[in-house]
This record gives structure tokens, sequence and C-alpha cells, in this order.
């Protein structure tokens, strides 16, 4: 082979080499870029995700939360009934207690009475020196 055609050759084989070298360059580049996008991708898809969980977390303490307001909502309105038919009953009391201390006082109206009157008597009897007659067993009767 003549030096022309050596040169030749060797420049082929040398700008093939260089074209191969700039295309694994060119290639090495474009698979860092897309590694770099799909970790990019990957790190987004993974916020996404995480944001996702922490939404279904949120909803799911709302909805817990929901649920035991229903409960003491739900216990405040029993126990406001139960204190509504309490004071019923208290005010039933208070009026029962109100009659029969209106018929105590009339009792013990009736009783100073007819006290007042078996005294009159005895003093009756006692002006007419008439000896009253003893009281039951049991009875008391003093002035």
């Amino acid at each position: 082979m003549s030096t022309f055609g050596y040169i030749i050759t060797t420049l082929g084989a040398v700008v093939v080499a260089v074209c191969t070298m700039l295309g694994s360059i060119r290639v090495a580049h474009e698979s860092r870029r897309a590694a770099t996008r799909a970790t990019e991708v990957t790190a987004e898809d993974n916020m996404v995700d995480q944001a996702l969980r922490m939404a279904s977390d949120y909803r799911q303490d709302r909805d817990d939360m929901r649920a035991r307001l229903d409960k003491i909502e739900a216990k405040v309105e029993e126990q406001g009934e139960q204190l509504k038919q309490e004071r019923l009953r208290r005010e039933g009391l208070a009026r029962e207690l109100d009659r029969k201390e209106e018929r105590l006082t009339a009792l013990e109206r009736r009783f100073r009475a007819a006290v007042a009157y078996i005294q009159a008597l005895l003093d009756l009897l006692r002006s007419h020196q008439i000896e009253a007659p003893t009281p039951p067993e049991g009875i008391n009767i003093t002035d």
C-alpha cells in the first residue's frame, strides 16, 4: 500500500474512532440526562405519592373526628334530654311537696282549732266543777 493509501486508511480509522468516541460521549450524556430525568420523575412521583398518602390520612383523620363529633353530639343530646326529664321530675316533686305542705298547714290549723276546742271544753267542765275524764294511755294532756 502506498503512503497516501496508508494515510487515508489511517485517517479513515481515526475519523471512525473519533465519530465512535463522539457517539459514545453523546450516548453517555443522553443516558445520564435520561437517568437524571428518570430520577426527577421518580422523585416527583414519590412526592405526589406522599402528598396523596397525606391527603388520604387527613381525610381519614377528618372522618374519624366527624365520627367522634357525632358521638359527642349524640351524647350531649341524650344528656340534654336526661336533664330535661330530671328537671320535669323535680318540678313535679316540687309541686307535690307544695301540695303536701298546704295539706299539712291545713291539718295544723285544724289540729290547733281542735286543741283550742278541747281546751275550751275542759275549761267549761272545770268551771262547772266536773272532773275531766282521764285521757287514754299514752296521751299526755298538759296546759
